[in-house]
Parts: C-alpha cells; structure tokens; sequence
C-alpha cells in the first residue's frame, strides 16, 4: 500500500500489471465492450481537522477488469497478471463465480490471451 504524501493526497505503488490492464481496457472497448477499471483496496486521506481518513473500495478477489459484452450482455471480469503470476485464491474464487453466474471470468497474462480467452467464451470471432 502507499502512503500519504506531504499535501495529505495519497501516493500509490506502481502496479506492474497496470499497463496491461489499461492495454485490455482498451482492446475491449476496440471491440464495443463497455470496459473499466476495477480498483479494489483502501485509501488514506487527510482530512481538514488533521485526522486520517480510510476509505475502503471494492472487495478481496475483484478483477481488475469488468466489461459488458455488447452483443449479448454478458458480464466479462478480466484479471490481469504480468507473466509469471497468477491469481491468488481470492481472486479465482471471484473469477469462478461469474463464470457460476452465466458471466465470463478469466486471467489474461498479454492482449493474445485475452484475444483468445474472449473467442474461447464465443465472445469474439476467430479471425476478428
């Protein structure tokens, strides 16, 4: 986790994953996927009396991709990891129920696998 700088604002550690996880973003929205971000953690903030404040968003395991299929609606969770790595329990318990759930949940280590995992749920077509 960061730390809060001197302006009481709150400095976060560089994510290796977050340039893949913008790259995915945008490959999905090349495609007409409704796609965002999903931020998952706690964040620090001074507040105008002096105190810290901690604001917790998401939950353990969110992916940090969702995305709306624009076809067929269907929810799509997208966890990156750089290579190497891969999802921690939390984070495939999540994946596990959306795919439970009718959705699409999968981890994608480089934009090939993404492509592949989207035409692997019928999602894509082979050639696009």
């Amino acid at each position: 986790m960061g730390a809060l700088d001197g302006a009481g604002g709150f400095v976060s550690k560089r994510n290796p994953e977050t340039p893949l996880t913008h790259d995915a973003i945008a490959y999905l929205r090349c495609f007409g996927f409704i796609a965002w971000r999903q931020n998952s953690g706690v964040a620090k903030y001074k507040g105008e009396d002096g105190g810290v404040r901690r604001v917790q968003f998401g939950f353990p395991g969110l992916s940090d991709v969702g995305a709306i299929h624009p076809g067929s609606g269907r929810y799509v969770a997208v966890e990156t990891k750089v290579p190497g790595k891969e999802a921690t329990k939390e984070q495939r318990e999540f994946l596990d129920e959306v795919n439970a759930s009718g959705g699409v949940g999968f981890v994608a280590h480089n934009l090939d696998e993404l492509h592949d995992e989207l035409v692997r749920f019928g999602l894509l077509e082979v050639g696009t």
